[in-house]
C-alpha cells in the first residue's frame, strides 16, 4: 500500500495543501464513466452509496462499501471491466475533507480502451539503489503525512514534486535523487520499461523526474503511458503534467495523452486531462482540430462529472479551444458538434 495514495492525491493545483483534512472525509459525489448501454443512474443505484457517508480511505467500513458496490455491479451486468475508485481531497481548499467515487466500466465491444503494452518480464538492477531509496523515503513520509507533520510540496530539485520532503527527517533524502538520477537516467529508464516489478517501475518514474533536462525525461517516460499497471501509468503522467505545466512550449506529445483520456481508470484520465490542459494552453489553434476529433466526446462527458479533478481540466481544455467558457455540458456538446461539422 506504500505507493497507493499517490494515485489519489494529485498536486497542489488539485487537492493538496499544508496538511491532511482534519475532519473525517465524507462522500461528496459518485460519477460513472464509460457506460453507454446502462444509465449512470442505474449504476449509481446498484452501487448503493449514500452521499455524506463516512469515506476515509483507511476506513474498513468504506473499503467494504467499495467492495460491495463492485460486486453488485459485476453481478448485475456483464462488463469487460469494472473498477470503483475513491479519490480523497485533503488540505484547506473547498473540497478538503471530501471523497469522490468514480465507477469505471468498459463495455463489451469497447475493449480497445484496455489495450496496453505487454507486461515487462525482466529484472533490472537498481542503479545506485535509487529505486530502493525512493521507497524508503515513502516509508518515512506517509506516517508524517497522516499525522499532519509533513509540509507538502517542498522539494529542492527535480522536474516534479510529489508530496515532497517538508520535514526535518526527510530533507537530506532528496540529495540522493538530485545527485544520482542524472548519472543513471538510462538505467532508471530501463527499470521503468523492462522490470517486472510494478513497485520498482512506479518508483522509477518519480526518480526519473530528477534526471533532467525536461526533454530527456519526457522521452524516457512517454512510452510508459501505455504500461499495463495503472499505478505506473499514474506516476508517469503525474510527472509529465508538472513538466508540461512549467513549459511555455509543447513538450509532451499530444497523441499519447489523447489515448490516455479513454483509458479505463479514473487515475489515467485525470492526469491525462491536466497534462492536455497545459499542453493545449501553449497553442490552442495548433491542437484544436485534433483534440476535438479524437477527444471531443470524452471531454464533453467529463464536463458533466462531479469530481473536480475530472471535470475542471476538461472544462479548461474546451475553454482554451473555444476562447470562452460555455458553461454547461449541453452547450459544450453543441459547440463541439458544430466545430466538427463540415463547413
Amino acid at each position: 500500500m506504500r505507493l497507493l495514495p499517490l494515485v489519489f492525491i494529485f498536486s497542489a493545483a488539485i487537492a493538496a495543501a499544508d496538511t491532511p483534512a482534519k475532519k473525517p472525509p465524507v462522500l461528496a459525489g459518485v460519477d460513472v464513466f464509460g457506460a453507454h448501454r446502462v444509465s449512470a443512474d442505474e449504476l449509481v443505484a446498484a452501487a448503493g452509496f449514500t452521499i455524506g457517508m463516512p469515506a476515509a480511505l483507511d476506513d474498513p467500513a468504506f473499503d467494504k462499501a467499495i467492495e460491495d458496490a463492485t460486486a453488485a455491479i459485476k453481478a448485475k451486468w456483464d462488463f469487460a471491466f469494472v473498477k470503483v475508485s475513491p479519490i480523497n481531497y485533503f488540505g484547506t481548499g473547498p473540497d478538503a475533507g471530501k471523497t469522490y467515487v468514480t465507477i469505471d466500466v468498459v463495455e463489451k465491444g469497447d475493449e480497445a480502451r484496455m489495450k496496453f503494452a505487454a507486461a515487462p518480464k525482466g529484472t533490472v538492477k537498481d542503479p545506485a539503489g535509487l529505486v530502493a531509496a525512493w521507497n524508503a523515503y515513502e516509508d518515512k513520509m506517509w506516517p508524517l503525512l497522516q499525522k499532519g507533520e509533513l509540509e507538502v510540496g517542498k522539494c529542492r530539485g527535480g522536474l516534479h514534486c510529489a508530496l515532497g520532503f517538508g520535514h526535518d527527517s526527510l530533507r537530506d533524502l532528496e540529495d540522493a535523487f538530485i545527485d544520482g538520477a542524472p548519472k543513471h537516467w538510462r538505467a532508471l529508464r530501463d527499470v521503468l520499461r523492462k522490470d517486472k516489478d510494478v513497485a520498482k517501475r512506479a518508483a522509477a518514474a518519480f526518480v526519473l523526474a530528477y534526471a533532467g533536462p525536461a526533454d530527456r525525461v519526457v522521452t524516457a517516460l512517454v512510452p510508459s503511458i501505455d504500461d499495463p499497471s495503472g499505478l505506473v501509468r499514474n506516476n508517469v503522467v503525474r510527472v509529465l503534467v508538472e513538466i508540461q505545466e512549467k513549459s511555455k512550449k509543447p513538450i509532451v506529445p499530444v497523441g499519447p495523452l489523447l489515448r490516455a483520456l479513454r483509458m479505463p481508470e479514473v487515475t489515467d484520465r485525470n492526469k491525462a486531462a491536466y497534462a492536455l490542459q497545459y499542453l493545449v494552453a501553449t497553442d490552442p489553434d495548433r491542437f484544436r482540430a485534433q483534440v476535438l476529433k479524437e477527444a471531443g466526446d470524452t471531454l464533453v462527458e467529463m464536463t458533466a462529472l462531479a469530481q473536480p479533478n475530472n471535470r475542471d481540466p476538461a472544462v479548461a481544455i474546451l475553454t482554451s479551444l473555444a476562447g470562452k467558457d460555455l458553461g454547461s455540458p449541453a452547450a459544450w456538446r453543441a459547440w463541439v458538434n458544430a466545430q466538427r461539422s463540415p463547413k
